[in-house]
């Protein structure tokens, strides 16, 4: 018997303007204003923790003015959303500092 060829290893990307998250193994998941400047932030320093601070700003809001549990709200909607689309989100909160997406 011939043997299997490994998984498929997920190639994530933003295409459509930065609209849509593709893993490149043929999934895709449309994107929330808010969440397409969240995680555009998040791929300019993949791999890197960005502070909640950045992300805020990234978001053209106030850093001031912004309730800081809202953005995790959107890493969970987006992790719920992205399961629901069978695709496992390299997305990570870093307690206390900010988020990472890393693949």
């Amino acid at each position: 018997p011939s043997p299997q060829p490994p998984p498929a290893t997920p190639q994530w990307a933003l295409v459509e303007g930065g609209w849509v998250l593709t893993d490149g193994i043929g999934h895709r998941l449309r994107l929330t204003t808010s969440e397409q400047r969240f995680l555009g932030r998040l791929f300019n320093e993949r791999g890197k923790t960005v502070e909640r601070r950045a992300l805020v700003e990234a978001m053209g809001a106030d850093v001031y003015d912004f309730n800081y549990g809202h953005l995790d709200t959107i890493a969970s909607r987006l992790r719920r959303r992205a399961e629901k689309s069978n695709m496992s989100l390299p997305l990570h909160t870093i307690r206390g500092s900010g988020f990472t997406f890393s693949d």
